[in-house]
């Protein structure tokens, strides 16, 4: 049982058996895998007489390598000397006030360390680079349900947000496929039929066959394109495929909401 010295809290073990997670001495167990919103340690407070289990916040499962308790605070000086665990070193040269170090305008969070760029060249710790990209950076995730497009916030399993800034600085390089692939093919990529006619991406839909061909009964893929009928010309032919981004399509069907027609000029 550990105690702190500023409150009148302890680590003591679970009243409740469904924890299988915490110890006797109310920590986690060592290489226990925890899930998300499972209880990994127990609290008790002698003041109200309550105790209660904290839950793992994270959306990923973690493995407990060790549990160690610090109680204590250390401030960093001037000149010390740190280092990751790839071996990127570097030296404190300034302390600066917290109100001066930036910060996110959405959350407000700032940060504890930053790093001269200028360092990895020379040390050229490519684990620390590799694993600050590979640890963030998937190319599937959890998209909305009403846009097709990535959420942000890792918290809710989302990335990290491209924006204003990122874009302008993507097309100050000149580097518009990058753009491209980035707002586009990895973000809300899709297919939509358009009607040559009438010029409608709202009123084209798929024709399903009256009867299943051999390659649908076996689960193959299907061997012709399915047909597209457009229900304001009345008419299946003339009907294009083209690539935009789902919310192109989710913004027609919101003008179309508040009678104001889009229309789309088809040219090869």
């Amino acid at each position: 049982m550990s105690r702190s010295d500023g409150s009148r809290k302890y680590f003591m073990e679970s009243n409740i058996e469904r924890h299988r997670s915490i110890d006797s001495d109310g920590l986690p167990c060592v290489g226990q895998t925890i899930k998300p919103d499972e209880e990994y340690y127990s609290i008790y407070n002698e003041v109200n007489n309550e105790q209660h289990a904290v839950k793992q916040k994270g959306s990923e499962d973690v493995i407990v390598d060790y549990v160690t308790i610090d109680g204590k605070r250390h401030l960093q000086n001037h000149l010390q000397k740190f280092s990751s665990r790839h071996g990127q070193k570097g030296v404190c040269s300034q302390l600066w006030p917290d109100i001066d170090m930036p910060f996110s305008e959405v959350t407000g969070m700032r940060p504890d360390l930053n790093i001269n760029p200028h360092a990895f060249p020379s040390r050229m710790a490519i684990g620390m680079l590799l694993e600050s990209i590979a640890a963030k950076v998937h190319s599937t995730g959890m998209v909305d349900q009403i846009t097709s497009q990535p959420i942000k916030g890792r918290k809710g399993g989302g990335g990290i947000c491209f924006g204003e800034i990122e874009r302008d600085s993507l097309l100050a390089h000149g580097a518009a496929y990058l753009l491209h692939d980035r707002l586009h093919t990895c973000s809300d990529y899709h297919i939509a039929a358009v009607c040559s006619t009438c010029g409608s991406i709202l009123t084209p839909s798929v024709i399903k066959p009256e009867k299943r061909v051999a390659h649908a009964v076996k689960g193959l893929p299907p061997v012709r394109a399915p047909k597209v009928f457009c229900h304001a010309s009345d008419t299946n032919k003339g009907m294009e495929t083209v690539a935009i981004p789902y919310v192109f399509k989710y913004l027609a069907a919101e003008l179309a909401a508040m009678s104001i027609k889009m229309t789309l000029q088809l040219s090869i």
